[in-house]
């Protein structure tokens, strides 16, 4: 840090800088980002090489949260920051550049996965007023295990699991059902429970892991109306 010599009467401006630099990965979708500096004095403030936010006002500065979402990406990320003594320098001032730096992140923790209702079927008609099962199949991938979603947790456009009879187990099994080797889960889910409008429509599946991760994938159904 650079004081101001003792004695000192006229102006002249303090060279002291403070310098940051922080480097990190995001490695979900983002949500959202903000940022709040407490800064003293003037600072720039830059992400992945843009200019995010500037203060040339001098003094101690303490900001509310900025939102710098549109700066950031998925993946690698850089924070730079420069600050320095804006006023000039007199018996008053110390001439002390510092810089502290908070940054929020929200992230989306759902894993989107792909699945197929009724495999095998390019259409995927669903009668409403059929009392039967739809079979829907998580698929797999080489970052997904399906086999770890828990079947009680399953709803499909409203439409939860059966369970079969009094035994406490839902309809589910495992099965390789698009030919790719890895172990897909297939379920049936009650027709009569889906909350869709007859016509095409897009069928939303949402669940949760074993480890409670959130699972959502979607494909496309044409609804029959219950005549």
């Amino acid at each position: 840090m650079w004081d101001c010599p003792q004695g000192c009467t006229s102006y002249s401006n303090g060279p002291d800088e403070a310098f940051f630099r922080y480097q990190f990965s995001i490695d979900r979708p983002l949500l959202a980002a903000t940022v709040k500096f407490d800064v003293n004095d003037e600072f720039q403030f830059y992400i992945n090489g843009t200019l995010a936010y500037i203060d040339l006002t001098g003094g101690a500065n303490q900001t509310g949260w900025i939102d710098v979402t549109s700066y950031l990406n998925q993946g690698e990320n850089t924070l730079a920051m420069r600050a320095w003594d804006g006023y000039m320098c007199s018996v008053f001032d110390r001439g002390v550049a510092e810089a502290a730096i908070k940054l929020q992140i929200e992230t989306d923790d759902t894993i989107y996965v792909e699945i197929d209702i009724k495999p095998g079927s390019e259409v995927n008609s669903i009668n409403l007023g059929s009392s039967g099962v739809v079979p829907v199949a998580i698929l797999s991938s080489s970052e997904f295990d399906a086999t770890t979603v828990v079947p009680e947790s399953i709803e499909l456009a409203g439409a939860q699991v059966k369970m079969a009879g009094k035994s406490g187990k839902y309809l589910c099994h495992q099965d390789d059902v698009n030919g790719d080797q890895l172990i897909d889960l297939v379920c049936q889910v009650y027709t009569t429970q889906f909350m869709i409008e007859p016509g095409e429509a897009s069928a939303v599946l949402e669940a949760k892991t074993e480890d409670g991760m959130m699972v959502r994938g979607e494909d496309s159904v044409r609804i029959v109306p219950d005549h």
